[in-house]
């Protein structure tokens, strides 16, 4: 009975942050990059068709970006309509809560599914862009699910001795493929995961079985046809060259994406201090130190390369941070099963749950009562000068962003993307394209 109800207040929990984050989504605006991937790349001309989408993605793999995969997705999206985006992000950050708790302990259960979301809405910075905003989230949050799906496998066939079946092989390669050839930042961290949980438990390897080895090995090579296709895309070359490259002005990114993540490093520190002090079996210990040491040298070493890469935005972080929430749920687990805190589990429960629905309901509110009436409104002025044949048009302002801003960090809403009084700021000149004006400026209402 007990497993019963368990699940069914996962079910509730999780429809609850389904229904949130598909209201959320559905009100935000477009993006200037989604009104610029609505057109074959550099040019004018809107993406009617898949040779569009095909010639969008070549010029982009030739002259800026290896995220073919990512990119190309964007780009059918947007052309089928944000409507199917709307419907699957939420699905994959469910997917994403899900996984994270299973890579090291396969048990699914309320108190985790509740400590995850709690973590992610009340700790991790910038959410809107990893999480809501279209561009982002495809980038981020969903190459960091795929991630997430390797390491799930690799932690549990080296780990925990798993054998891999004939009908999972499939994904696993097609997985281990995509999440090579995904985001830079996702193939560091999932590149050093691997390598790390190799070399530590290489004595292991070695004995395993010759069908073993040769799944594994053809993962890692899958893996890293990926990463190369990914990183040495003649287009990264190029955009690197227009860029000044400073390792000053990288390591400062990098320092302050760390101050970003601080309250998360904090509690893992803390999580992974107490396993220390904990009596527990001997081998499950062990187990758990040399967990310790496989996640915190997968984020120390992915983190080197960003050294030499001008760009390192916050949104980038999400699969370092996610490391790092991995670490923190496996720690608890194992805290929770060697202390028996069953009262103490159900408290932090409650706590969890009111601290879930309070701030997706705060994000809900501005967004049903401020974001999507004022996109229902713009669209319905956009349609009145189309109607008119104007060429410059003028749109009433959007005056709520402080109530957007007053969220906070870890705000699921952007206040950036809404058109501006200045016809040359980049979302107005994006946004006139897309509607087909010379000029977009905004008046007060």
């Amino acid at each position: 009975m007990e497993k019963i109800k368990g699940k069914k207040g996962i079910v509730v929990l999780l429809l609850i942050f389904y229904i949130c984050i598909f209201l959320i989504g559905k009100s935000t605006m477009l993006s200037p990059d989604e009104y610029n991937y609505s057109h074959i790349t550099w040019t004018d001309q809107r993406i009617l068709g898949v040779k569009d989408i095909i010639k969008s993605q070549a010029l982009l793999y030739e002259k800026w970006t290896g995220r073919i995969p990512v990119h190309t997705l964007i780009q059918t999206i947007l052309y089928i309509g944000t409507w199917i985006y709307y419907i699957i992000n939420p699905i994959i950050f469910i997917t994403f809560v899900i996984l994270m708790g299973k890579i090291v302990s396969n048990k699914t259960n309320y108190f985790k599914i509740s400590l995850t979301l709690f973590l992610i809405l009340f700790f991790v910075k910038s959410s809107a862009q990893k999480f809501i905003w279209l561009s982002g989230s495809i980038n981020y949050l969903w190459t960091s699910t795929i991630m997430l799906g390797v390491m799930y496998y690799f932690y549990n066939i080296i780990m925990k001795d798993k054998k891999i079946t004939n009908k999972e092989i499939p994904m696993f390669f097609a997985i281990s493929f995509f999440a090579g050839w995904s985001q830079e930042n996702v193939a560091f961290v999932l590149g050093t995961f691997i390598i790390m949980i190799c070399l530590i438990n290489i004595k292991k390897f070695l004995k395993y079985e010759k069908r073993d080895k040769i799944i594994i090995i053809a993962s890692i090579i899958l893996f890293g046809i990926g990463a190369m296709a990914l990183i040495f895309a003649p287009g990264n070359f190029i955009r690197a060259n227009t860029m000044q490259r400073d390792i000053k002005s990288s390591l400062l990114n990098i320092i302050n994406n760390v101050k970003e993540m601080k309250e998360i490093i904090i509690i893992y520190i803390i999580s992974a201090l107490s396993i220390l002090m904990i009596k527990s079996d001997k081998k499950e210990k062990k187990t758990m130190i040399k967990t310790q040491l496989i996640l915190v040298s997968t984020v120390i070493i992915a983190v080197l390369p960003m050294l030499f890469i001008t760009e390192f935005p916050t949104r980038a972080a999400l699969a370092y941070e996610t490391v790092i929430l991995v670490g923190i749920l496996a720690n608890t687990s194992f805290i929770i099963r060697n202390l028996n805190l069953k009262k103490t589990i159900v408290i932090l429960e409650i706590i969890c749950t009111i601290g879930i629905c309070y701030k997706l309901a705060k994000n809900v509110s501005v967004s049903e009562n401020y974001v999507r009436p004022y996109k229902e409104k713009m669209i319905m002025e956009i349609y009145q000068e189309q109607k008119a044949g104007k060429k410059d048009a003028v749109l009433s302002e959007f005056k709520d962003k402080d109530k957007i801003v007053a969220l906070g960090p870890t705000a699921l809403l952007r206040p950036d993307d809404f058109p501006e009084k200045s016809k040359d700021s980049l979302t107005n000149r994006y946004m006139a394209r897309y509607y087909g004006f010379d000029n977009i400026t905004t008046v007060e209402e």
